[in-house]
């Protein structure tokens, strides 16, 4: 739940004062082996689902080969607002791969840009 955050109690925001979220980067990067790739990754799709909304699609890459880092190409007409609002929000994933040579793991770091009404007090 994105209104859990620590932006949004820092700010004292509640997900019903959101009025527009953009995804505004999605960086995907090998952590382990240290001098793993994602070779084994052809391309993949991330996909907001939230209960009474339209499934969207919010960023994707065809990988390129012998990369350990990438940012994905991401969907800015997609509002992310009525997912962030909705009772859970989900972000899955569509990926074209083929398993791994070893155990890869992959940090996948995601930036938000969350506009909310500002109540009076």
């Amino acid at each position: 739940d994105i209104s859990q955050s620590a932006q949004f109690k820092a700010n004292d925001t509640r997900k019903d004062q959101v009025t527009s979220t953009k995804l505004t980067k999605l960086t995907m990067t090998v952590t382990s082996p240290a001098d793993g790739n994602f070779d084994w990754l052809h391309s993949l799709q991330f996909l907001a689902e939230a209960p009474g909304v339209t499934k969207a699609e919010v960023a994707h890459k065809d990988v390129p080969t012998g990369v350990k880092t990438f940012d994905c190409d991401l969907d800015q007409s997609v509002d992310l607002a009525p997912y962030v609002k909705a009772s859970s929000m989900t972000i899955t994933t569509n990926a074209n791969a083929q398993h791994p040579d070893t155990d890869t793991k992959v940090h996948i770091d995601a930036s938000f840009h969350v506009v909310a009404q500002v109540l009076a007090p």
